[in-house]
């Protein structure tokens, strides 16, 4: 995020934007309403799997939002329904605590945004009877 944007101001933004943009907030909150605090991030460890160490550079640009402070987290998921199946969004926001990581500075809101797509499955396969198969008039 641009520099002296806070998560709180950053998570009304993206409310907003995905309201406008026709979305549904399924969830929003901050904090404690997200997180345990001194838990040590359950948001980015269990529900978005960001468990990496430094072993590679994906890996190291999860650790910021492994170790934040919890009380300045937040979360929104959002859906909207289309023509053509449903989107799914999942914004995590985190006020990045240690200046040693990625050269970010202290205090930048850092963001991870999710984006999913789902569609029906198109049917591609056909159903072949046992009597079709003995005949020989499969296609």
């Amino acid at each position: 995020m641009p520099e002296n944007i806070q998560v709180l101001e950053a998570l009304r933004n993206y409310e907003q934007e995905l309201r406008e943009g026709g979305f549904e907030i399924l969830f929003s909150g901050q904090g404690e309403d997200i997180e345990t605090v001194g838990y040590n991030n359950q948001t980015a460890r269990e529900i978005l799997k960001m468990m990496g160490s430094y072993g590679t550079p994906e890996e190291k640009a999860q650790w910021p939002f492994q170790h934040t402070e919890e009380r300045k987290a937040g979360y929104i998921a959002a859906r909207k329904c289309g023509e053509t199946g449903e989107t799914y969004v999942s914004v995590y926001l985190v006020s990045n605590t240690h200046d040693k990581w990625l050269n970010i500075p202290v205090d930048r809101t850092l963001v991870r945004l999710d984006l999913c797509e789902a569609k029906a499955r198109e049917q591609r396969m056909a159903l072949v009877k046992s009597e079709e198969m003995a005949s020989g008039k499969t296609e």
